[in-house]
């Protein structure tokens, strides 16, 4: 028995996909305008099935990314820290989680690393689906503006 993959989020997801997908394309956009050469993994079941939502490539090598739509416009991400969650779950292997505000414009971006150390020395003990994060609290985070794309 096969499954048929999602031809978009919305599809997959319903309204919380479709802003998915909607970060995911300005994340895309501000990079390319940036210059760099970007890859939107949306049709590739397996990346997908891995958190690797885009692959940016730079002459230095290649860079996965699970993006989030889900920056808040005060300056908190929203980090699902369950071990079947998008940062816990091992079957996840981006290297780099960008959230995204499209209305201010936003992206911070971290390795998934760092913020797993971070959250299993601050929050070990935290029994929660879910934690936001105010980003003027986390010293390994790159935070960028963008105008409208």
């Amino acid at each position: 028995m096969s499954k048929k993959f999602a031809k978009t989020l919305e599809e997959k997801y319903g309204l919380s996909g479709k802003k998915g997908q909607s970060g995911e394309t300005f994340f895309i956009d501000f990079y390319k305008a940036k210059g760099y050469s970007v890859i939107y993994n949306d049709d590739d079941i397996v990346l997908q099935s891995k958190g690797i939502d885009v692959t940016i490539v730079t002459s230095q090598g290649s860079y996965t990314v699970d993006v989030k739509n889900n920056l808040t416009a005060d300056g908190r991400i929203v980090v699902e820290i369950d071990s079947d969650g998008w940062l816990f779950n091992p079957k996840k292997k981006s290297e780099y989680i960008s959230h995204v505000n499209t209305l201010t414009k936003k992206i911070v971006t971290y390795k998934r690393d760092k913020m797993k150390k971070y959250i299993e020395y601050h929050y070990w003990d935290l029994r929660s689906k879910f934690i936001y994060l105010p980003i003027s609290e986390l010293s390994f985070v790159k935070v960028e503006e963008g105008t409208k794309i």
